[in-house]
């Protein structure tokens, strides 16, 4: 596994080996005979298993010199042996040793010595304890001897040094004659002779397996001991817990990469693992690499620390052990993150810190303090401020000189600019000059208080700076960012413990994949950080409209999207290692201790993956995981990169070509190549599901004949795995269908949209009426009708109106003898709409229909539903121009940058939305993608449908590699191969089990969907303009749509028999009556048009309800509702002849005809739908077939004519917006989600083979 990337091929020596194996299995077949090589390779090839211990007997350690140098000292320090305390002090220049480290360097020295002494009289006594002879011990009593000559294999074998070239394991043979306990040489008689000549201890099976989604190898051995001293030594060599261990397997005898046979040669253990140079752990992992390599697949080696171990005493008098090892990166889970800060040191004389080594929240908090100078980008783009970032002029002053030279009057921003001031009421006015002039005026003439005058100057400068202008929430402790692999590095290299080998070299005891190429997850187009507050990542946004701030996009910030070319597509990805990180997120991550106050590692780098999840959208899977291949902590995207193969030739240059890639056989004979057949190798195979409650919504969705997704579930994944199949019981799944018909939604959602307003304009009108005493105006209140009172505020006028109440006869008088109400008639201007003396009542009609006629584009904030439109969202976070909407003064609807909202980083609903309508865009995208590519959605991560295969023992299989199967056996649908496939397969575990001398792996794999690039033109284009994400159709000057496909005038189409056969899927030939009853499959009855159970209820409270009336129109055959001409049909038992109309030859209750009959109505009403749906100038463009079929299903539906509900859909079809018109049609007239099915598909035959719009 390189980096993090999923999905890479096998190395070329696992295919070459696979294919040898394969081309062995098939050899025989035909007329051709295995070769005696053939035989002795398939009937010899037994295995075997080393184990070799760490362990070495204590060596004297060279303790410190007797007189020591001030280096000396500074080692001792290094290396720790010293704490906190003073070492030496300054005097002057020159360093000065403190008295007490003197002595404290002395007692230190000699408690080395001591140490050596105590160690080696400890280590012999071991021996000796054993029953070891004085000699014995002299020769095996110190360093790795003892290990050297107890390696497990075999039995128990020696290290063989004679031949320096090639080491070997000299295996004992024979009984043994001394009584001795130890000998080097017999089979038979280690450890005495009290209970006879007994044999040899040694392994008996070894299994390892892979743990935490195959991060992490654990490695179980079985050894057997026959008498007390075989199980002592093997408990002071092998059972130490946290020693490392060596565990090797293979063939004896194999194949090699070219076919010929080999036998196993010396391997580490021999070569390498008791040798005094100084080797790392990494470089042990990559040696057992190049041995796989060089043993062509057949052997594996394991390098591990004991976990664990257990042990029984058996009634023969035998020892059954278990020994129980793990990979190095096992320790992620303990390693402690939240150590404390060490205390800082200071000088004898004077209080400034010498040295100041810190934790992550030390080095974080040191790093405010010391930019004294607010700078916005530092070292390399690996920090950024983004308080200082957003003041930046396109000079390098930086924020504290900026605004130093704006306060002395040194610094008048640039030439004279327009500003609008904010004179109140909701108005503005414009004003011109240079900054420091515009900054005066607003202090001098501006509307209302100093906080108020103030909020406009800070508008002022960001117009002058060209920087967002709200930065709430923006302060001094959140405004600093570390990019993720800066702050890797610093644990990489700062807070992991180190391991030191014999040469004094040290390193993390666990690496880090750091590489910025390397680490790349999937990205979208115009994603963002949805929470500042998390992380940060430079934008890259092609949306038309929008004005990414240029202070966001400074070079020097690191980019964290990726857009290549491959072709005519483009891939789309991001670079891990740059998104940038909150300093308080950080710090929040690290306070997350457990009831010990300790954080592992793992959990803390949790915690910043699933805060970068958030913040990015929710469309990443981001985790971490341990590569045991290379001990390295590396970072994985569950959700694939769309065109993932692709990524893997850019980045690695070594992706071997299809003629490389061998294919396993599953089974049987494969003879595509009749002059090398292969065969499988393969032991037995299985596939297994394990969906949980989230994922089988999913599924369930997948199933309905690859509709795709509803309106919560994303179904596409396994679309493709469904296509051209369906649920006879559930051929669609809608959405809840409540108790409406479309026709009473649109009118319900009018009439809330109505309340709505009306609610809005009345808190706007205020009080109606106004009532005042009688004896104010009793001198003028014997006038009948209205009156002016003379009253004007602002030009709005009180008028009064002359009020009658009963007298005490009960009579009604017309003088008014208590109050008189006045009327408000108000002259103004409401969200865009002027009025002129108008009551409350006349002005509202007037605004209402207003806003459905030419105010209906005009908008105010508070009208803007940011959760609905990424666009408007990406305007109000960034400033920019929402598309297709006007301001009040009937200007296009710009949010300058002083009003752009990204940096208020506390609004948490405003990140919300901006997060939901990022999600819908996304879904919509991933939707048009499947339809057009046949790729789907990559927002699932791993699906747990696992492959597993048994083998004879492979090595060189890696944890996500991709496993290429090819055998007709295999249903097809689980193939993953070069061409096609439906899942993409990628190794999870790999198991290995050796015993009884045989070696079998076993390999699991996890499912991603496949993917391949796509065009971002295609993509793109319209679905933008749909998502009021561009203008004009056009998303930039290079990006046009191109296709073969021609589009052809309306008047050159007709039905084709592709568009047939789905209507009468569609509609169903129903030879059933009422509530489409089964009666006979040749004659069909009439049915009635099925309605919900409310709009039934609706119809018949009616005052012109009839009885039967709920059950029209009557359908019949092919969804038909009246008779085309010459049509047979049957009624009362009279056969007519229809007349072509719905006027002149309904279908009524009792009808019936025939199959044949009912084949010609659905050819005639057919044609007449098609012909009336382009008459009178319909469809004035012209259509691609595929587009006509749709409509023309469309219309088959819901009928030819342009209804209300059609209208902006013709409107979009002949403005030549033929993308969004595909959407369009989708949504249009879906019955309340009962044709939400039929929509769907009609939406996929229209973008099939679709060439977008016109360029």
């Amino acid at each position: 596994m390189t980096g993090n990337l999923l999905g890479e091929q096998f190395d070329q020596y696992v295919f070459d080996q696979i294919k040898v194996r394969q081309e062995l299995s098939a050899a025989g077949f035909g007329s051709s005979l295995k070769t005696p090589t053939d035989i002795q390779v398939l009937n010899n090839q037994n295995s075997f298993i080393k184990l070799a211990s760490g362990v070495d007997l204590f060596q004297t350690r060279i303790p410190p010199p007797d007189k020591p140098t001030l280096v000396n000292y500074q080692q001792l320090e290094r290396d720790g042996i010293f704490d906190n305390n003073d070492i030496f002090y300054m005097s002057g220049l020159a360093p000065v040793v403190d008295t007490a480290a003197k002595k404290k360097y002395q007692e230190y020295r000699e408690q080395v010595i001591k140490n050596n002494k105590n160690q080696n009289n400890a280590a012999q006594l071991k021996l000796k304890n054993l029953g070891f002879t004085e000699s014995d011990i002299k020769s095996l009593g110190h360093g790795s001897k003892l290990a050297q000559n107890s390696i497990l294999f075999g039995g128990l074998g020696s290290l063989d040094t004679s031949d320096n070239f090639f080491p070997s394991i000299s295996k004992r043979v024979g009984i043994s004659n001394s009584n001795n306990i130890w000998n080097y040489n017999a089979a038979y008689g280690l450890g005495g002779n009290q209970f006879g000549k007994q044999p040899m201890p040694g392994v008996t099976s070894a299994r390892v397996d892979c743990i935490n989604n195959g991060s992490i190898r654990t490695a179980t051995i079985q050894i057997k001991a026959y008498n007390t001293f075989q199980f002592q030594l093997i408990e002071m060599l092998y059972l130490r817990l946290g020693f490392t261990m060596m565990l090797e397997w293979g063939h004896n005898k194999f194949l090699n990469g070219s076919g010929g046979i080999e036998s196993m040669q010396s391997t580490l253990i021999e070569k390498i693992w008791f040798s005094q140079a100084s080797i790392s752990q990494l470089r042990m992992l990559e040696l057992i690499e190049e041995e796989r390599d060089l043993f062509s697949a057949n052997y594996d080696g394991f390098f591990g620390r004991v976990t664990n171990f257990s042990w029984k005493f058996t009634p023969e008098g035998t020892y059954d052990i278990t020994l129980k090892l793990a990979t190095l990166g096992d320790i992620i889970e303990s390693l402690q993150i939240n150590i404390p800060s060490p205390i800082k040191r200071y000088s004898k004389t004077d209080s400034s810190v010498v040295n100041t080594p810190n934790t992550l929240q030390t080095w974080l908090d040191d790093f405010i303090k010391n930019d004294i100078r607010k700078g916005d980008v530092f070292q390399n783009g690996n920090f950024i401020n983004l308080a200082s970032l957003n003041y930046k002029k396109s000079s390098s002053l930086n924020i504290i000189q900026q605004q130093a030279a704006i306060a002395s009057g040194d610094l008048d921003v640039g030439d004279n600019f327009t500003f609008k001031l904010d004179i109140g009421d909701g108005n503005t006015k414009s004003i011109t000059g240079s900054f420091q002039t515009l900054k005066q005026y607003i202090y001098d003439n501006g509307v209302g208080d100093k906080a108020k005058k103030e909020e406009e100057v800070k508008k002022l400068r960001s117009v002058a700076f060209g920087n967002l202008g709200v930065t709430s929430g923006l302060t001094k402790e959140n405004s600093y960012f570390v990019t993720f692999g800066e702050l890797l590095n610093k644990i990489y290299n700062n807070i992991l413990p180190r391991v030191y080998n014999d040469g004094g070299e040290s390193l993390p005891i666990l690496g880090m994949g750091l590489s910025e190429k390397l680490n790349v997850v999937s990205a979208q187009p115009n994603q963002m950080s949805f929470d500042l507050n998390i992380c940060f990542v430079k934008p890259l946004l092609y949306a038309v409209g929008i004005e990414t701030p240029p202070t966001l996009t400074n070079d020097r910030i690191k980019d964290f999207f990726k857009l290549e070319k491959e072709g005519d597509s483009d891939i789309f990805y991001g670079q891990l290692m740059n998104v940038y990180l909150n300093f308080e997120f950080i710090k929040k991550q690290l306070q997350k201790s457990n009831k010990g106050g300790s954080l592992s590692l793992y959990k803390f780098l949790e915690g910043i993956c699933d805060g970068i999840n958030s913040a990015l959208g929710d469309v990443n899977k981001i985790e971490p995981i341990i590569n045991n291949e290379s001990n390295e902590i590396v970072f994985i995207d569950q959700n694939p990169i769309r065109g993932n193969p692709t990524i893997l030739k850019k980045l690695l240059d070594k992706a071997p070509s299809p003629i490389e890639i061998t294919p396993i056989e599953i089974f049987g004979l494969n003879t595509t190549n009749p002059t090398q057949p292969q065969s499988n190798f393969v032991k037995s195979f299985s596939f297994d599901t394990k969906i949980d409650s989230k994922l089988a919504s999913m599924i369930t969705i997948g199933t309905t004949a690859g509709q795709g997704t509803s309106k919560i579930i994303d179904g596409t994944i396994f679309s493709s795995w469904n296509a051209g199949l369906e649920d006879r019981f559930q051929k669609n799944i809608l959405p809840a269908p409540g108790f409406l018909s479309e026709k009473e939604i649109e009118d319900q959602i009018e009439k809330e949209s109505d309340e709505k307003i009306t609610g809005e304009f009345n808190t706007y009108w205020g009080d109606v009426k106004k009532k005042t005493s009688l004896d104010k105006w009793s001198a003028k209140g014997e006038k009948a009708g209205y009156y002016n009172t003379g009253e004007n505020t602002n030009g709005n006028t009180l008028k009064w109106a002359r009020q009658r109440h009963k007298n005490d006869q009960g009579g009604i008088s017309g003088k008014p003898t208590k109050y008189v109400t006045f009327y408000n008639f108000k002259t103004g201007k409401y969200k865009g709409f002027s009025f002129t003396n108008r009551s409350r009542t006349s002005a509202l009609n007037l605004y209402l229909k207003w806003k459905k006629t030419t105010g209906k584009d005009v908008v105010v904030v508070p009208d803007l539903d940011l959760k609905t439109s990424y666009q408007s969202w990406l305007c109000y976070a960034l400033g920019g121009k929402i598309i297709g909407k006007k301001n009040t003064e009937g200007e296009d609807f710009v949010i300058p940058p002083s009003e752009a909202l990204y940096l208020n980083i506390n609004n948490k609903q405003f990140f919300q939305q901006g997060k939901i309508a990022f999600k819908e865009y996304i879904k919509l995208r991933d939707q048009k993608i499947f339809r057009i590519t046949g790729n789907p959605s990559n927002q699932q991560g791993f699906i747990p449908v696992s492959l597993s295969l048994v083998l004879d023992g492979i090595s060189g299989v890696k944890i996500y590699n991709k496993l290429n199967i090819n055998q007709k056996f295999l249903p097809q649908e689980y193939q993953s191969n070069l061409i096609t496939s439906t899942l993409d397969f990628v190794i999870s575990k790999i198991n290995h089990e050796i015993k009884d001398e045989k070696w079998q792996t076993t390999l699991s794999t996890i499912s991603i969907p496949p993917s391949g690039p796509e065009s971002t033109e295609l993509i793109d284009d319209g679905l933008f303009n749909y998502l009021n994400l561009d203008e004009n159709n056009i998303t930039s000057e290079d990006r046009t749509v191109t296709s073969d496909i021609n589009r052809i005038p309306v008047s050159q189409l007709s039905p084709n028999n592709f568009i047939k056969e789905e209507l009468k899927k569609s509609e169903g030939y129903y030879s059933g009556g009422e509530n489409r009853v089964f009666r006979s499959k040749n004659i069909a009855y009439a049915y009635p048009d099925p309605k919900p159970p409310s709009k039934i209820a609706l119809i018949k409270s009616e005052s012109n309800y009839f009885q039967g009336l709920e059950n029209l129109p009557w359908t019949i055959g092919y969804g038909q509702t009246y008779y085309a001409k010459d049509q047979v049909y049957t009624r009362n038992g009279i056969e007519y002849i229809g007349k072509g109309t719905k006027a002149l030859s309904p279908v009524e209750e009792g009808d019936s005809i025939t199959k044949s009959s009912a084949e010609v109505g659905f050819e005639r009403v057919l044609d007449g739908i098609a012909k009336q749906m382009v008459a009178n100038n319909r469809i004035r463009v012209p259509l691609t077939q595929n587009e006509y079929n749709a409509l023309l299903s469309f219309s088959y539906n819901s009928g030819p004519g342009v209804s209300k509900p059609k209208k902006p859909l013709y409107d979009l079809i002949n403005s030549q917006d033929y993308t969004s018109a595909g959407y369009k049609l989708q949504q249009t007239l879906t019955n309340n989600g009962q044709l939400t099915s039929r929509r769907m598909k009609e939406a996929d035959i229209w973008f099939t083979n679709n060439p977008g719009n016109p360029s």
